[in-house]
């Protein structure tokens, strides 16, 4: 995975660097629209408040901790 994939800010399509054409706030965070200025793709990020990230990551580890568990008792 090169640096370039992890980057919200870049256009999916051509890598371009995207201009915001939206931000408004949602329940979950800040929602941007973006769009690329050289291919003219469109897409959205959200952004989420440190505890929201805190929150969704812990709940990650323990989907991750139950599914290693079933598939050790053969379930999944």
């Amino acid at each position: 995975m090169n640096a370039h994939e992890n980057n919200c800010r870049l256009c999916p399509e051509c890598g371009k660097r995207g201009k915001r054409i939206e931000t408004r706030s949602d329940r979950d965070g800040v929602r941007r629209r973006l769009q690329c200025p050289e291919c003219r793709a469109r897409w959205t990020t959200i952004e989420l408040d440190f505890e929201r990230a805190r929150t969704v990551g812990k709940i990650e580890r323990v989907f991750a901790r139950l599914i290693h568990e079933l598939q050790q008792e053969g379930r999944l």
